[in-house]
């Protein structure tokens, strides 16, 4: 049996799986194969060496040559080589004697001398649509980066990339025994789930994951499922987490199926292409093999507003649908470029359950695939439907219960500046903070310490304490001082309390504005430290004119005011 990687093209020669339409759009080319044979005389060989300047020992620099003087000569003089003239200017750039450099300067014709400085473009990474459309910038924000997860990419094999290290490989296929990549589907597989985020190129889903290369295709994307099989045998005996097959087949295999099997038993997630057989109607079944058996995550493109790409397979086995239209990511020679079909679609969905297992190290395979379901944006018909299956995979956040919450930017900002931390994957943003939370919290967040003033003896909070440190700090710095000796550790804060402790920590005075809160007085202990952080825009109301300062305050609401209130603390 053959198995084909996704061109359209292939299927009009081999009538097996179809399109995986690229584009090459390079970064860099390789020159290497265009020879010139050039015959030179011995003559011209002997001018050219007695003319040859001791390059090791010349700099290049810039020389600004008075009025009435030529550059040229000058160098010449010196024993350097002109590079350039520029004759307007009565400049030069030029190679000199680094013996010479500084008589250069002491010569009353020139005006200026300096170093020919090397200029430089530097590539700037970037953010494709993507990865913005299955949430793996807000992944990557909260320390996601699927790190150290085990991805076997079963393919074409990969080729060196600045872009994309690659942990281990092998080749299974007969003609050569480098896993290097002669094809360039596998690279762009492999980067757009690990390209490194290294402010260059682009950055895949799981940057920080560990790829291994297994190559089964060969430079025209087509093998055997002999080879595939040896491939997923070769990823089990290494230890794998996942394994991304972009690759298929019409054909069912028994042997292959045993093998999927035995990958799954040993708890390592399987996902693949669900094929580009599929047409503007969506009506067939016609996704292809592994991506069609039951153990297998099969995976469809959708485009960048998120309707399916027409080429897609569809049919009940499409569990999750992820971007598979133009496609930008790593390619051969040090390049990029744009590719379309499920083979892109795939490794998204690879990305994203490495991160899930990075924030879940001990989720079992099950698991994995029920949270990558529930996660997924639903498309098309409500519930699972053939085009898009569960829906748009969706990475995760380091947070479990924050996806889709109003304040999720916040809290990642907060969690990301290591300000509020949660507990065991969870924020609980709906939960009343307490007033030794808001400690623990205050001492990060202004990066409180111990002074010499005399610590404050709280009836309740013995030497013992877990938190008697963090207190004694609040307390010498006056920010909470407690009642009537007690500190009152387990009690909610509440909102007005919140904001008082963030106007002491921050020490802001500026001009009091009209009161917008009806349930505000002038005479509340309070009012001052309210009014301060509503005119920063630090604090709002919890309806139009009405503050609540009583109310307990959630661990939400607090993120939301440090987030206002960062530009302001130093």
């Amino acid at each position: 049996m053959v198995i084909t990687i996704r061109h359209t093209y292939i299927i009009l020669i081999i009538l097996l799986l179809g399109g995986c339409v690229y584009q090459h759009t390079p970064e860099s080319n390789n020159d290497d194969t265009n020879y010139q044979n050039i015959n030179t005389t011995d003559n011209t060989q002997q001018d050219s060496t007695n003319n040859l300047i001791d390059m090791e020992n010349m700099l290049r620099v810039i020389i600004l040559i008075k009025k009435g003087y030529h550059p040229d000569s000058l160098v010449e003089v010196y024993g350097g080589q002109v590079e350039h003239l520029y004759e307007e200017m009565n400049m030069v750039a030029a190679y000199v004697p680094r013996d010479k450099l500084s008589e250069i300067r002491l010569d009353e014709r020139v005006d200026y001398l300096e170093y020919d400085k090397i200029v430089e473009v530097k590539p700037q990474q970037t953010v494709e649509w993507s990865n913005v459309s299955v949430q793996a910038p807000r992944a990557l924000q909260s320390n996601l980066t699927g790190r150290n997860i085990k991805i076997s990419v079963i393919d074409s094999g990969i080729a060196e990339h600045e872009d994309l290290p690659i942990a281990k490989g092998v080749s299974m296929v007969d003609y050569t025994t480098s896993y290097y990549d002669d094809n360039g589907h596998g690279t762009h597989v492999a980067g757009i789930i690990g390209a490194r985020n290294n402010d260059v190129g682009i950055v895949g889903i799981a940057p920080e994951s560990v790829i291994y290369a297994v190559k089964v295709l060969d430079q025209d994307g087509l093998g055997y499922t002999s080879d595939v099989i040896a491939g997923i045998d070769w990823s089990i005996q290494n230890n794998v987490d996942i394994i991304n097959l972009s690759l298929g087949s019409e054909i069912s295999s028994r042997l292959m199926e045993s093998i999927v099997t035995k990958a799954t038993d040993q708890n390592i997630l399987l996902i693949a292409a669900t094929g580009n057989n599929g047409t503007i109607a969506g009506t067939e079944n016609n996704v292809s093999y592994p991506a069609r058996l039951p153990t297998v995550i099969g995976v469809g493109a959708t485009d960048k507003n998120n309707q399916r790409a027409s080429f897609s397979s569809t049919g009940e086995q499409v569990e999750l649908a992820a971007p598979g239209v133009n496609i930008l990511s790593t390619y051969l020679n040090n390049s990029y470029a744009k590719m379309s079909g499920t083979s892109s679609a795939s490794p998204f969905v690879a990305g994203i359950a490495a991160l899930l297992k990075q924030r879940d190290p001990n989720l079992t395979i099950s698991q994995l695939r029920t949270q990558l379901q529930n996660a997924s944006l639903d498309l098309g018909s409500p519930g699972r439907d053939p085009w898009y299956g569960y829906g748009l995979a969706q990475a995760p956040l380091i947070f479990k219960d924050i996806n889709r919450h109003p304040a999720t930017e916040e809290i990642l900002f907060i969690q990301n500046k290591g300000w509020m931390i949660g507990s065991n994957g969870y924020f609980l943003p709906e939960q009343n903070l307490t007033r030794v939370h808001a400690a623990l919290i205050f001492v990060r967040v202004f990066g409180l310490e111990e002074t010499d003033d005399p610590a404050v003896k709280f009836a309740d909070i013995p030497t013992n304490h877990e938190y008697a440190r963090e207190i004694k700090i609040i307390s010498q710095h006056g920010i909470m001082t407690g009642s009537a000796g007690r500190f009152l550790p387990q009690n909610n804060l509440t909102r007005e309390q919140m904001v008082a402790m963030l106007d002491r920590a921050m020490e802001i005075e500026i001009s009091q504005q009209s009161n917008p809160f009806e349930d505000v007085s002038e005479t509340s202990w309070s009012f001052d430290s309210i009014m301060t952080m509503y005119n920063l825009g630090i604090i709002k109301g919890v309806a139009p004119n009405r503050f609540a300062p009583g109310n307990p305050i959630t661990r939400a609401q607090i993120a939301r005011m440090l987030f206002r209130a960062a530009p302001h603390i130093h």
